[in-house]
């Protein structure tokens, strides 16, 4: 429990520094005056469990992990602030910046542009977001996707040959009852396949490709794990300035002295932070 406390203190840490660092970007927007003519776009890398289905790690097909934040502030634009609860992708960014900037997308192009959502945050929009990873197998690693709508999370694990798994995110918002095997819902697991099928193909890779290329991803952090581990053994004594950051992050703040669940210190961001996200003159999506 006490690993857990300080493993989720840790996070929000990181999470109200980043805050921090976005309120800073937007006070320099409006210091310098080009608050009105600057675009801004915000949005992570992927989500985080922090215990959910036992999980404690970010590389899954489940909601707190291949969901993540966007946020994007467009100078004059109809809506302002309002949260918009349709599903969009990352690909879709460069034809929302293109068409913002030039008023004009290229067809050749993958993604489509979100301004009909930063003009209407309710607008109709049946979009579906496409995610894939890899996770190890017996023998070797094994792609899974996931297909995600307004209402289902479908999930496939080497083309179904190894499992498939089925939520409905409206009475099932924590992706707990597997409905996959229920008759049915065969319908709904065609259409999301037939959606992600025909929204994706232009970015789908040969599987081989997609493990060759994670397996040298691999190889290269084991070199450089060997190479640093080498190194301390021939001088121990260098072993912080190898590791400058040695020990979680809790363990930095606990030595700072620092909490900051504690309303104190989280002053300056919990301010930053109601304006970066839900200030009354940007549009939210």
């Amino acid at each position: 429990l006490g690993d857990l406390k300080h493993s989720l203190q840790a996070y929000l840490a990181s999470v109200s520094f980043v805050d921090a660092q976005i309120g800073r970007v937007l006070d320099a927007l409006d210091r310098l005056n080009l608050t009105n003519t600057t675009l801004v776009v915000l949005w992570s890398d992927h989500g985080y469990h922090l215990g959910e289905h036992h999980l404690w790690q970010k590389r899954t097909l489940y909601d707190p992990s291949a969901r993540a934040p966007v946020i994007i502030a467009v100078p004059g634009a109809k809506s302002r602030g309002v949260a918009c609860q349709r599903v969009v992708e990352f690909i879709d960014l460069y034809p929302t910046t293109v068409d913002i900037a030039l008023g004009d997308v290229p067809n050749n192009v993958d993604g489509r542009s979100l301004r009909p959502l930063l003009d209407d945050p309710q607008a109709e929009w049946d979009g579906v977001a496409c995610t894939q990873i890899l996770r190890p197998g017996n023998d070797s690693l094994i792609m899974g996707r996931s297909i995600t709508s307004d209402r289902w999370r479908y999930i496939e694990w080497s083309a179904g040959a190894d499992g498939r798994e089925l939520y409905d995110q409206q009475s099932d918002p924590g992706e707990l009852h597997n409905v996959a095997e229920n008759p049915a819902h065969a319908d709904v697991i065609q259409d999301c396949e037939s959606k992600c099928g025909r929204e994706h193909s232009v970015r789908r890779l040969p599987l081989r490709s997609i493990e060759r290329a994670f397996e040298r991803t691999i190889e290269r952090v084991q070199r450089i794990i060997n190479t640093r581990q080498a190194a301390v053994e021939r001088q121990p004594h260098d072993v912080a300035t190898l590791f400058p950051w040695r020990g979680s992050a809790a363990e930095v703040l606990d030595n700072l002295g620092v909490d900051p669940m504690l309303p104190e210190n989280r002053r300056t961001s919990q301010g930053v932070g109601d304006r970066a996200l839900i200030a009354d003159r940007k549009s939210v999506v």
